[in-house]
């Protein structure tokens, strides 16, 4: 028993193999896009965390800096009326 392929089936086994691969290729781009973005995505929330972290130390070194102002403004007012008695 022998074998036979017209070119007609040879073309459609080349389209059909063609576009397979064509989809894998695409397949895989896609999936390397995901997964880039996903670690992208990791490293920026990271990096937003970092910053929060700075941010809400920064702040917290304000409101002392400010509290201690305060006080020697409050300390400053003191002395005045005690100077002036």
């Amino acid at each position: 028993m022998k074998i036979r392929f017209n070119i007609r089936e040879l073309i459609l086994a080349t389209i059909i193999i063609g576009m397979a691969i064509g989809w894998w290729i695409d397949h895989r781009k896609w999936v390397d896009d995901f997964y880039n973005a996903l670690d992208r995505g990791t490293r920026l929330a990271k990096e937003r965390d970092a910053m929060e972290a700075e941010k809400n130390r920064v702040l917290s070194s304000m409101r002392q800096r400010e509290f201690e102002l305060r006080q020697l403004e409050q300390l400053r007012k003191e002395q005045a009326r005690a100077g002036k008695k």
